[in-house]
């Protein structure tokens, strides 16, 4: 369950700098609105991939970003973010293709590529499954093949299984997540019915709800409370 102030000391605590406090970012600071160094970030990845054994929040994210079928919409089931082993991956790219980078992180290794031009003018339709992408899958099978990442299996931390989720009311179709025994989940992705349960705690502010309802109004597509609905 995660809010902006969530999300902002979560990123404070990975050793993030900020200039601001969170509202002077806004939702843009999930998409690494801050001005960041390259190194800053690569070592709050580093703190990721200590804590993905041990913290679920940390694991969740590890496996969520490390599943090709999660960015298939993007870049495709088989881009070049996939490798023999599996990373957890993000890119990001700026405004006008100026530069891009992407970080990749395992309990055994942390890559962080870069690519642009050295005068920060733009380049041409280069982003970073095209730029710095492919430079991460050149280190990254490096690495495997030198045996500094093990293929290994990764375990959740304690209390957390891998269960069936189901992706309408009716549990028609489901697949299979990790979570926390008794999870249960309201939203009914198949007619995009999300429930605000799913992702946010009962505290969260009326407005701030606005502004993420907002974000994602398109057609065939609800957010709401649903157990207040229901009563």
């Amino acid at each position: 369950h995660l809010g902006l102030e969530e999300t902002y000391q979560f990123m404070k605590n990975l050793g993030l700098p900020f200039d601001f406090p969170a509202p002077h970012y806004g939702y843009s600071l999930a998409l690494g609105s801050p001005e960041l160094s390259m190194r800053t970030v690569a070592d709050a990845y580093a703190k990721l991939a200590k804590g993905i054994d041990q913290s679920p929040p940390l694991f969740y994210l590890f496996d969520t970003l490390r599943n090709p079928l999660n960015r298939r919409r993007s870049f495709g089931s088989n881009s070049i973010l996939n490798t023999n082993i599996p990373f957890a991956v993000k890119t990001g790219t700026t405004k006008d293709f100026r530069d891009n980078w992407t970080f990749a992180y395992h309990p055994d290794l942390v890559i962080a590529t870069w690519i642009g031009n050295n005068d920060n003018t733009p380049m041409i339709d280069v982003d970073g499954i095209t730029g710095a992408g492919p430079i991460f899958h050149e280190i990254a099978e490096v690495a495997i093949d030198m045996g500094y990442v093990k293929n290994r299996e990764i375990s959740p931390p304690p209390g957390i299984t891998q269960q069936k989720k189901c992706l309408d009311r009716s549990c028609n179709t489901a697949e299979l997540v990790y979570q926390e025994a008794g999870r249960v989940w309201l939203s009914d992705i198949s007619i995009g019915d999300f429930c605000l349960e799913d992702f946010f705690d009962a505290h969260i502010d009326a407005m701030e709800i606005e502004k993420v309802a907002k974000l994602f109004r398109f057609r065939k597509f609800s957010l709401r409370w649903c157990r207040a609905s229901d009563a």
